[in-house]
């Protein structure tokens, strides 16, 4: 299942948050500053598919949150604040953030951008095994999802919705 860590010193807006991110059928992990958040991440750095972060928070600011987490891996980060500078956004996207949605921000907005990211992250670094939806088949590995995505030596490829099944062998059914 995928994990998402909540790094925000709101504790009312992460537990909406977290309510709506469970909804979805994820896990929700919440660290109330970005000490606490650096932490949980390392504990958990294999599960976790999305970070949520804010910037203002009284121990560590979010840019220095996200230079630690930069430095540390490729998990997406979607920055969640009060500042809608330009300045403040084009930081933050050129730091490594993956995106970046200014409050006050709509539920369902902030899920689709969830959803987003973690379908991209899950589907361009896939783990072993079917926990991923992956079935390995001689250098090809096809994923069981609604779009037609597959990966060929490791490389994604998108394959074309088609009326066909392939077998094992490679014929038409």
């Amino acid at each position: 299942m995928n994990k998402v860590l909540i790094i925000d010193d709101d504790k009312e807006l992460c537990a909406l948050m977290k309510k709506c991110i469970e909804q979805e059928n994820l896990t929700a992990v919440v660290a109330g500053g970005g000490i606490e958040g650096l932490h949980i991440l390392e504990d958990n750095k294999d599960a976790c598919s999305l970070v949520i972060l804010d910037i203002m928070m009284p121990d560590l600011d979010g840019f220095q949150v996200l230079q630690q987490i930069r430095r540390a891996g490729n998990v997406p980060v979607l920055m969640l604040t009060a500042k809608s500078d330009e300045e403040d956004k084009v930081s933050g996207l050129r730091m490594g953030a993956d995106d970046y949605l200014t409050k006050p921000f709509s539920i369902n907005e902030l899920m689709a951008r969830v959803n987003s990211l973690i379908r991209r992250y899950t589907l361009l670094n896939p783990t072993s095994g079917t926990e991923t939806g992956i079935i390995p088949r001689r250098g090809m590995r096809s994923g069981i999802f609604p779009y037609r995505f597959s990966s060929f030596f490791g490389l994604p490829v998108m394959a074309a919705q088609s009326p066909y099944s392939m077998s094992r062998s490679g014929r038409r059914m």
